[in-house]
């Protein structure tokens, strides 16, 4: 979000709320809109997303698990 404040945060809205406003407090200071997504599409297991960055690009990212990319998130979580 930093690199690019034109990215769009999409949260899954079944996110404990504590997660879910870390996200929204870090899109905040980034300047990046984000959404919180509550349809029935939405789920909350292992194979769910819980956040997506979208551009009007592709980013090619080899490493997408955000807690493997920022590592110092994990003593947030």
């Amino acid at each position: 979000m930093k690199e690019n404040s034109k990215y769009q945060l999409l949260i899954n809205g079944q996110l404990d709320m504590d997660i879910m406003g870390q996200y929204i407090q870090s899109a905040k200071q980034n300047g990046v809109l984000f959404a919180i997504r509550n349809s029935q599409y939405y789920r909350a297991d292992s194979n769910s997303a819980a956040v997506i960055l979208c551009a009007d690009h592709a980013l090619n990212r080899d490493t997408v698990d955000v807690l493997e990319r920022y590592p110092q998130l994990n003593k947030d979580v």
